[in-house]
């Protein structure tokens, strides 16, 4: 109880250092394009973009070294020095007023927000466990409703004072962040739930690292959509003020434009990454691609604020829908001990969209407006065609997943009883094993049950007809070990323990503690495929080696076996053979399972171990 309260508190400190960053940046959304435009000329629409691509080089940037640098010196240093480096950019552009501080401050902006963002989400990962999209959804939803706090107060702001004062909003809200970072933060590297398997890739160069992120196909994909993702958020932070103001909206009314994407951007994203940590990545995701590029073509074709004010709100929601989806793809795929750098490498190559966008869209909106539009949505559009394609979902929707866990820790049990059992009976304590044998019984009715609501949740819902058989196919290989176990158990009842020689009874006694094993294994490995897929492997891989151990096993009860059948009765051979042979089959079964896990595991893996 007081570890998850401690970690909750360490979420609200990050999420409270993350907001002002988000609402120092928002300022920028509102007033940043037009500001500039004011010191330029309206026309030179490049050199109105270069705050903006000032921006994006450095975050860009520190996103890939900010990685690196929380992995190696910790999350707490990496958001003190990031919020730190933003109050300097800050405060130059509030303090100087010319285009050249305009440009060098936000270099320092992008820096120290890319280095505070990593960090707050890198950590938010460690704390979170396996619920990554809901974790990134709370982090995003947190910094862009400071986006959208910034934007409407600014928005006052400068229509009140100018485009210059509306800084001192930005200069606040850092030290804001600051003085959080350095007071209530701390340390959470070393937090994340160990899994087996966190230490794939451990003593990986960085560079090893970043070459097998970029040999995955899914992974590229997701690079160039997230790196599209800020392209066209470049045109709504540059353009659409511009663009609004030509059309006669007064900059409050910029200013709650903008307010309301990253409000309702913000404000559904703990949703949308729960729902994806549920559902899986990729329909939401292409879902919100649709709708932000639906969004943009209404703003740009809307007759008035309201009409405005709703195409902004479509923005947020599809932003909403695949902004924190996109991070948790990377985080899904690859081994947590490399986590950081490939969040890093994603965020780089993401927030560089506000570097190729602030060029690309400067240069078009030299022949009119309408061309910057019009190539942010058809961008998006081919965005849409390369998600529904080109990406495998690594969030596997498993509609059943705590009941198949409940159902292998089940039969789990079933066979620590039978291994008792099996003792129990090897001591001549008959007594014991028919009460184990009735607490087996139960459970496998148990299990049962389980398995038969496994089935209707599985076929009733909107999994592919082989998702479905695949994850069937492994609730049922796990409901065989139960049955096999029972038959175990049940022969046992028929054999008097002197027909058993003592080294037959050491070699069952032997066998069912290796079974124990195996589906112990396998009942991890079923676990761990919710928490980190690629961890599932050598977990499977370790149940195959007990069964070939098994195996061995397996004949030698059978040679002695032979040994002990001229002094026995028919139907006490045929008993004794019938259990050893029910023990093995148990064990192939349990390997049967664990191959089915793998067909699962390789189905929704994209990174090359």
């Amino acid at each position: 109880m007081g570890e998850a309260l401690g970690r909750r508190r360490l979420v609200v400190a990050i999420l409270s250092a993350a907001m002002p960053i988000g609402a120092a940046t928002g300022v920028q959304r509102s007033v940043m394009t037009l500001y500039t435009a004011s010191l330029v000329g309206a026309a030179s629409y490049l050199l109105t973009y270069m705050p903006i691509l000032s921006f994006g080089l450095l975050k860009g940037t520190v996103d890939l070294v900010g990685g690196w640098f929380s992995d190696r010196f910790g999350r707490r240093l990496a958001l003190t020095l990031g919020s730190a480096v933003y109050l300097a950019g800050a405060a130059m552009i509030y303090l100087w007023g010319t285009l050249e501080a305009l440009v060098a401050g936000n270099l320092l902006v992008g820096t120290g927000e890319g280095l505070t963002l990593s960090a707050a989400m890198i950590a938010l990962s460690d704390v979170g466990g396996s619920r990554q999209a809901f974790g990134f959804g709370l982090m995003e939803s947190s910094v862009y409703g400071g986006y959208g706090v910034g934007s409407v107060i600014a928005g006052y702001v400068a229509g009140i004072r100018g485009y210059r004062d509306a800084f001192v909003v930005s200069v606040a809200s850092a030290s804001l962040a600051f003085l959080i970072a350095v007071s209530a933060v701390r340390e959470t590297r070393g937090m994340a739930r160990e899994v087996p398997g966190r230490s794939i890739g451990k003593d990986m160069s960085s560079r090893e690292i970043y070459r097998r992120c970029l040999q995955s196909w899914t992974l590229r994909v997701v690079y160039f959509l997230g790196h599209l993702a800020n392209f066209s958020d470049t045109l709504i932070w540059g353009a659409f003020p511009l663009y609004l103001v030509s059309r006669g909206l007064p900059e409050h009314a910029v200013g709650w434009v903008q307010g309301a994407a990253t409000l309702t951007w913000a404000a559904s994203m703990p949703f949308t990454g729960r729902i994806s940590d549920r559902l899986g990545r990729k329909l939401p995701s292409a879902v919100g691609l649709a709708l932000k590029a639906v969004g943009i073509l209404g703003v740009y074709l809307s007759r008035g604020f309201e009409e405005s004010l709703t195409s902004a709100a479509v923005i947020g929601l599809g932003v909403g829908l695949y902004y924190p989806i996109m991070p948790a793809i990377s985080t899904d795929v690859v081994p947590s001990a490399v986590r950081g750098r490939a969040l890093g490498l994603y965020r780089a190559i993401r927030d560089f969209g506000y570097l190729t966008g602030a060029l690309a869209l400067g240069l078009v909106s030299a022949f009119g407006q309408v061309y910057a539009f019009a190539l942010t949505a058809a961008l998006l559009a081919v965005g849409i065609v390369a998600f529904a394609v080109g990406i495998k979902e690594t969030r596997p929707f498993w509609p059943a997943y705590p009941e198949t866990v409940e159902h292998s820790k089940k039969v789990l049990e079933m066979v620590r009883l039978l291994g008792q059992a099996v003792a129990a009976h090897g001591e001549g304590d008959l007594e014991r094993v028919r009460s184990l044998a009735g607490r087996i019984k139960e459970l496998e009715d148990e299990a049962d049950a389980l398995r038969v609501a496994i089935d209707r949740t599985l076929w009733l819902s909107a999994l592919s007809g082989q998702d479905k058989a695949d994850f069937a196919r492994l609730t049922n290989r796990v409901e065989k070990v139960a049955a096999y176990v029972l038959g175990s158990s049940r022969r046992l009842l028929l054999v008097e323990p002197e027909e058993v020689s003592g080294e037959l009874a050491a070699t069952l006694v032997q066998f069912s503690r290796g079974l124990e094993r195996e589906v112990e294994m396998l009942t991890r490995a079923i676990e761990v495929l919710g928490l980190e897929i690629e961890a599932a492997l050598p977990l499977i891989d370790e149940v195959g080696d007990l069964e070939s151990e098994l195996d061995s096993l397996h004949q030698r009860a059978l040679h002695e076996l032979e040994d002990i059948a001229r002094g026995v009765d028919v139907l006490t051979l045929l008993n004794l053979r019938e259990l050893v042979q029910f023990l093995e089959y148990a064990a192939d079964a349990a390997e049967d399972a664990a191959d089915v896990l793998r067909v699962i595991v390789f189905k929704h893996s994209a990174w090359a171990i």
